[in-house]
C-alpha cells in the first residue's frame, strides 16, 4: 500500500514554527492463519515539513523513517503488540545559535496490552520509550511514555 499524509502546523503563540508537512510512504501488513492470529506490518516513509518563515530555514527538515511492529492475540478478548521505530531528519538551515546544520537520529519502541470488553470498545495499555540524538547537544532527549487509552468504534 502507498500512503500520503499533508498536514498544515500552525503555532498560535510562535508562529515562527509554522510549517507545512508532506510524507509518502509505503506499506505492508500481514496477517497469519493461526491460534493466535500474529499480525505483522512495515512501512517506510520520507517526505518535508518545510518552514512557511522562509528567514528560519533552520526549522524546517526532511525525515525519513522506518517503523515494523506486530500483534498477536491471546484470547478471552486480550491482545499484546509492540514495534520499533527509527527517523533520521536533516535540518534545512544552519541553526542560529550553533552555527551548523542540525541531524537528529530518533529510534524508539512501544509494547503493550489492549483488551476487547464488548464490541467495538477496545482497553489499550502502552508504554513507549524514544531516544533522539542529535549533533545539537540541546536536542537530545530521552522519554519514556505509559498511557491507558479507550478506543470506541462507531
Amino acid at each position: 500500500m502507498i500512503f500520503g499524509q499533508y498536514a498544515v502546523l500552525r503555532y498560535d503563540t510562535q508562529p515562527v514554527r509554522n510549517a507545512d508537512r508532506s510524507i509518502i510512504g509505503a506499506a505492508y501488513a500481514q496477517v497469519f492463519a493461526g491460534a493466535y492470529s500474529p499480525a505483522l506490518f512495515f512501512s517506510l516513509y520520507g517526505g518535508e515539513e518545510m518552514e512557511v518563515d522562509k528567514a528560519n530555514p533552520h526549522l524546517g527538515h526532511k525525515p525519513v523513517g522506518v517503523r515494523v511492529g506486530g500483534e498477536v492475540r491471546m484470547g478471552g478478548g486480550w491482545s499484546a503488540f509492540g514495534g520499533v521505530a527509527y527517523e533520521y531528519r536533516k535540518y534545512n538551515g544552519p541553526d542560529p545559535l550553533f552555527l551548523v546544520e542540525r541531524e537528529d537520529n530518533q529510534a524508539g519502541a512501544n509494547l503493550g496490552l489492549s483488551y476487547l470488553w464488548r464490541a467495538g470498545a477496545t482497553l489499550r495499555l502502552q508504554a513507549l520509550y524514544i531516544n533522539n540524538d542529535s549533533n545539537i547537544v540541546l536536542n537530545e532527549y530521552d522519554r519514556t511514555e505509559i498511557s491507558i487509552a479507550t478506543r470506541l468504534n462507531f
